[in-house]
């Protein structure tokens, strides 16, 4: 228990004290307090969150002098705040303990300078709020759970996992099997061959190439029981071959001429179904694209690709499994060796490819049907393959011989 005696000496100390603001202070309106705001500082684990429901006591804090003395702190407070002298030192007292103030001086970086300067200011609070963060996965008795910010506090969901949305419809498309050879077998004619093509003029898919990169990219294709690799099940209910993994959604746009002539009856807007390996259509709008670059602010590098793939995160997979923000960062990573994936299988076929996260947001959530932080649209990758990949090559001239190679 603090004694009077003992908080007066506190205060008198702190008094003196030069004292800088936290250089990521923000205020935001408080999600668990409507009508509140939030003052939030620091990184990672030790990011701190006060709560208040004054505008002028927020207001104030974030047009605080920085370097400001103690004694200084405390007058301002009595005179802008109308806080008794002993209230006012107990503020401070408060936002030296939890660090939105410190006696440590704290400038920004060179670099944080330079990320602010280049128009990267979002990035760096996100960027610092989630730098540090601390956690590690346990399994106890198939539970899911981590360490949470700085304590020792497992997290144990208290809910099931959300379920994943397949519905069917009478008219989806059931794709055939899957190739499971490819024209380039070995990886390293795969990794050497794989470009980013901008130019998809005569180009064409069948819906068996479709299929295959579809199963090879976004479908469980092996299930492993041992124990061992027990955390590997987690990326579907039942742990079966063919299911899909709940945090990604992916969409096929077709090319609506290409669409019609595959015997589409002119839809060509899917979602792409891992269970059942099947696209299934979702209401078409009014009027198709006339190119991806509707998609792309005007970029036209995927324009005449026939079929385009739209990777979507599934936020509330992340969330439920995930209970701290820095692994915002980590479905990004995800779509993001999802894609690659897709990007090698399309190569291994001799198909052409183009990936690109440069899309209009809005566009793509409008044209899908599907809500904003709920399920966001996040890459996109386009298909094809020149049309003269499937023609018999010439007959061999009379009398000629294969030339021998060396």
């Amino acid at each position: 228990m603090v004694t009077a005696v003992e908080e007066s000496v506190r205060f008198d100390e702190l008094a003196e004290l030069w004292l800088v603001v936290d250089p990521g202070l923000l205020v935001r309106p408080s999600l668990e307090a409507p009508g509140n705001l939030q003052l939030v500082w620091g990184e990672g684990s030790l990011r701190e969150e006060f709560v208040t429901d004054s505008p002028t006591l927020a207001q104030w804090v974030m047009t605080l002098p920085s370097p400001i003395q103690g004694a200084t702190f405390v007058a301002n407070a009595t005179e802008r705040l109308a806080l008794t002298p002993h209230d006012a030192s107990h503020l401070l007292d408060v936002f030296v303990r939890y660090g939105l103030l410190s006696p440590q001086h704290r400038t920004p970086t060179a670099a944080e300078e330079t990320w602010r300067r280049l128009g990267w200011g979002d990035a760096l609070t996100f960027h610092r709020a989630t730098r540090g963060l601390r956690w590690r996965h346990v399994y106890p008795e198939g539970a899911e759970v981590y360490t949470f910010y700085h304590v020792d506090k497992l997290v144990v969901p208290d809910e099931p996992r959300p379920s994943v949305d397949d519905p069917e419809h009478p008219q989806e498309v059931a794709l055939p099997a899957p190739a499971q050879q490819f024209s380039a077998p070995d990886l390293r004619d795969v990794l050497r061959a794989r470009r980013t093509c901008r130019n998809f003029a005569r180009t064409s898919i069948d819906l068996d190439e479709l299929s295959t990169i579809l199963h090879w990219s976004f479908r469980r294709i092996a299930v492993v029981d041992s124990a061992r690799y027990y955390a590997t099940r987690v990326a579907s209910e039942s742990g079966k071959v063919g299911d899909a993994y709940p945090f990604l959604t992916v969409h096929v746009v077709f090319d609506p001429v290409q669409a019609s002539a595959a015997g589409m009856g002119g839809r060509w807007l899917f979602r792409y179904s891992p269970h059942r390996h099947a696209l299934v259509s979702v209401g078409q709008p009014e009027y198709p694209l006339k190119a991806v670059s509707e998609l792309l602010w005007g970029v036209d590098f995927a324009d005449g690709a026939p079929a385009v793939l739209i990777l979507s995160i599934n936020w509330a997979q992340y969330m439920w499994k995930y209970r701290t923000s820095h692994f915002y960062r980590m479905a990004h990573y995800d779509v993001g060796g999802f894609a690659q994936t897709a990007l090698l299988v399309a190569t291994g076929m001799g198909l052409r490819s183009f990936v690109t996260p440069a899309i209009d947001d809005d566009r793509l959530v409008d044209l899908l049907h599907v809500k904003p932080g709920e399920q966001d649209p996040t890459y996109l990758i386009a298909v094809g393959g020149s049309r003269s990949r499937h023609r018999e090559p010439d007959p061999e001239p009379a009398g000629h011989e294969p030339e021998e190679l060396p």
